[in-house]
């Protein structure tokens, strides 16, 4: 029988047990297989280990009433504020809910038009976020439409989802015409674990819709592919964070 993990969440949440007992029952079943081959067993603790990772996201989104803890704790909406001014008009590609395109429009008075090819994403980023220089637009940033006057465009943790990365690049600079991109993706050199599961044939992308994890360098291959050049990059929280420009 094939379990629905959303269905376990929500058993676990309305029938939880106390603290103090899960942590031993968890180790001590897991315990019963760890004699067996290392390779099997690696494999499966790395997917045991990503199933928590989503529990820790999806009681984090709880905790912090709805939207990701990182939003505020690794301040990287700063990366994307610091380096916009009031005058300017900003595309957020791929907002998802519209926290980034919120910050932005708040803090620096820029006008901010997020899109999202997810309706639902899009009627959430509405309904959460009002602000006189913010709108947002069902659109895909694959097949990107013509904007007027934009000077930057944003792009959080998006481009990774993508399969045609530099054809997305190389036409939206042609059709839209940016001054800059400001862009931010997940790298792959994060952790040793990563070439433990690279090597046992483990996925190793912290989602499994990734089509690439950077590293600094495949960064940079893409963007001159693209016909782009790096002009400012950062390691920060196991990410980079970049501006582009032609």
């Amino acid at each position: 029988m094939k379990i629905n993990k959303n269905t376990v969440l929500d058993i676990a949440s309305s029938n939880p047990l106390p603290c103090e007992i899960c942590r031993p029952l968890i180790l001590f079943l897991l315990a019963f297989f760890c004699h067996k081959s290392p390779k099997k067993v690696l494999r499966i603790l790395f997917k045991i280990q990503d199933d928590i990772v989503k529990l820790i996201n999806h009681v984090g989104m709880r905790y912090e009433g709805g939207i990701h803890p990182k939003h505020r704790l690794i301040h990287y909406h700063d990366f994307f504020t610091n380096k916009i001014s009031k005058d300017e008009n900003v595309l957020d590609i791929g907002c998802g809910y519209g926290a980034v395109a919120y910050s932005i429009a708040k803090k620096t008075g820029a006008k901010v038009c997020g899109i999202d090819y997810n309706p639902i994403q899009i009627a959430m980023a509405n309904k959460l976020y009002k602000h006189q220089n913010l709108i947002f637009e069902i659109g895909d940033g694959t097949k990107i439409k013509a904007f007027t006057n934009i000077s930057t465009i944003v792009i959080s943790n998006v481009l990774e989802h993508i399969h045609d990365r530099i054809g997305l690049l190389k036409s939206t600079q042609r059709i839209v015409n940016p001054k800059r991109w400001l862009i931010r993706v997940p790298l792959k050199e994060r952790d040793w674990s990563i070439g433990l599961r690279e090597e046992l044939g483990v996925l190793y992308y912290l989602d499994s819709d990734h089509k690439i994890e950077y590293t600094v360098d495949t960064f940079k291959a893409e963007i001159a592919l693209a016909g782009l050049r790096v002009n400012e990059l950062h390691i920060r929280w196991a990410e980079i964070w970049a501006e582009v420009a032609l």
